[in-house]
């Protein structure tokens, strides 16, 4: 049995597969065998590999089904413990295979080794340029939990499949590549899921050659509108196989491709399309009752108030995100919004998110959160438990995430809303993390109400408001109603939802439920000087 199996998908490529397997029969390691799949090629690349005489060179045939299938039937095919993998228009350097197999030798815990490589024509060294340029060292390395999205990308993406040698059962063990239909990154699917689960070893010699001058994919990518990454448009297999510590990682991740992916898509009919019914008939405002009436001046103070939680209900909050797949900022987007259904008696509210990919050079700088949110459209009805409201909630933002890179003024035409210089037109609730509120700076109001939600041993929610148009006590019993939802949608999730109380259980005997000539929620207690009627619990809930 060879040392290692390197893997050629082929297709069309008669002018570059013979300086790609020349460079395998170069490499200072001599023990492997090459399995090249063709993947119904038109052209002469299948006797350009037959005319090779080599016994450790294996050509399967095979009709086109893309480039996924194809490494897959390789990898299947082939007969040693290691897989590497050559695109058929790019080039081995010398020393790769000898290379990445020391390196898997001496770190046995390691699965795979990949490597630096150089770019183009000018051999320009991958890790000298975005992404591949963050924060990449020599040796052992595992995924960190707490590892921001943009070094997530940059992690994922240093893994080019050309680039890797992998022990052939972790291919096999998280289900190969991507094989519907897809052209575009079909292998991030698998190495997303091995990123997540497994140490690895990151060599940053450069040991291959990228030919993107000759790459099929550098001139689709130039020429046509970029499809959604795989592992977008099917993330359920990789969740399942994802380790609970790394859950919020995953989706902070798929956040921020949804982001580049659309990014490729502004003024595509589909996003258009989404946006047009995603906002239609959305209410003109929150409907979120205020202290004081609206001013017509676009700015306004800012105050602030922090309601922290206790440990409990923390680690109760990270239980529940645990068992419903969920973000800790999707639950708490999940509570905001019920908080706000609920105080408006709306049956639709729109919440502004925190989405750092709005770029427009004309508007960057400009005042205002709206420049970097988007809108999540929530609808009361759509779920009839506490759980089921948390499924609806992540998918909604998922949704608008993955269709987010879309000009500003188009997105006001598609909801016809009307502009406003006193209020944001869409929304006047915004929701987010902390390391997201860091980026918007300012002393004024970004929003009538704005909660970012923080960690640092336990969840605190930061709920930052316009003081022009709200006292501390309504803020204040803001956050006390939304610690009690905190608690019943991290407890009982099976509760139906219109059975989630703002106020907690009757203080006192006899006690019920009911509202004070304000409308607000409070609990009343039999009058003891007359017969049947009730009072007003003079406490605060």
């Amino acid at each position: 049995m060879a040392a290692v199996s390197v893997v050629i998908p082929l297709y069309n490529k008669e002018k570059f597969v013979a300086r790609a397997i020349d460079s395998v029969l170069a490499q200072t390691l001599q023990d492997f065998e090459i399995v090249i799949v063709d993947d119904g090629s038109t052209d002469s690349s299948p006797e350009i590999v037959k005319s090779y005489k080599d016994p450790r060179l294996l050509l399967i045939r095979q009709p086109n089904a893309g480039p996924g299938a194809a490494r897959n039937r390789g990898v299947e095919a082939a007969s040693s413990a290691f897989v590497a993998f050559l695109d058929a228009d790019d080039e081995y350097l010398p020393d790769f295979l000898a290379s990445s197999l020391e390196n898997l030798e001496k770190n046995p815990d390691c699965v795979l080794s990949v490597s630096n490589h150089y770019r183009g024509p000018d051999r320009i060294e991958a890790t000298s340029i975005f992404p591949f340029n963050i924060g990449i060292t020599t040796g052992p390395w595992r995924l960190s939990p707490d590892i921001n999205a943009d070094e997530m990308w940059g992690s994922l993406i240093f893994l080019q499949t050309p680039i890797v040698v992998c022990r052939r059962d972790v291919v096999l063990e998280f289900g190969g590549f991507y094989e519907k239909h897809c052209t575009y990154a079909e292998d991030t699917f698998l190495w997303l899921q091995v990123l997540l689960n497994c140490r690895m070893y990151r060599d940053t010699r450069p040991l291959y050659w990228y030919h993107t001058e000759d790459s099929d994919l550098e001139l689709w990518a130039r020429t046509t509108s970029v499809t959604v990454f795989p592992f977008l448009a099917n993330p359920e297999p990789i969740r399942k196989t994802c380790p609970p510590d790394y859950r919020g990682a995953l989706e902070r991740m798929f956040y921020y491709s949804a982001s580049l992916n659309s990014s490729y898509m502004v003024g595509d009919e589909a996003v258009d399309a989404f946006w047009r019914k995603y906002l239609e008939g959305i209410p003109e405002t929150s409907g979120l009752p205020t202290d004081k009436p609206r001013s017509n001046s676009p700015s306004s103070p800012s105050s602030r108030l922090v309601s922290r939680m206790d440990p409990t209900t923390s680690q109760r909050v990270r239980a529940a995100c645990e068992s419903h797949c969920i973000t800790p900022e999707q639950f708490f987007l999940a509570c905001i919004a019920l908080l706000v259904l609920r105080i408006s008696g709306r049956r639709t509210v729109v919440i502004g998110t925190l989405y750092p990919s709005r770029e427009e050079e004309e508007i960057r700088g400009m005042f205002g959160c709206f420049i970097r949110t988007l809108p999540v459209r929530l609808d009361a009805q759509s779920a009839s438990t506490g759980g089921a409201w948390l499924g609806y909630v992540k998918n909604q933002y998922l949704a608008a995430w993955e269709h987010g890179a879309i000009a500003l003024d188009e997105l006001l035409d598609l909801a016809r809303v009307q502009r406003s210089a006193a209020a944001n037109p869409l929304y006047q609730v915004v929701f987010g993390s902390q390391r997201g509120r860091e980026d918007l700076g300012g002393d004024v109001a970004h929003s009538d109400l704005c909660a970012f939600i923080g960690e640092a041993g336990q969840f605190e929610l930061s709920f930052e408001y316009s003081s022009d148009l709200f006292k501390l006590e309504s803020i204040d019993a803001f956050a006390k109603k939304f610690t009690r939802i905190v608690r019943v949608l991290s407890e009982e999730p099976d509760l139906a939802l219109e059975k989630v109380e703002l106020v907690d259980a009757p203080p006192l005997k006899g006690a019920r439920l009911g509202k004070d000539p304000q409308g607000n929620p409070a609990w009343f207690v039999p009058d003891p000087r007359r017969q049947g009627k009730y009072i007003k619990l003079e406490e605060e809930i």
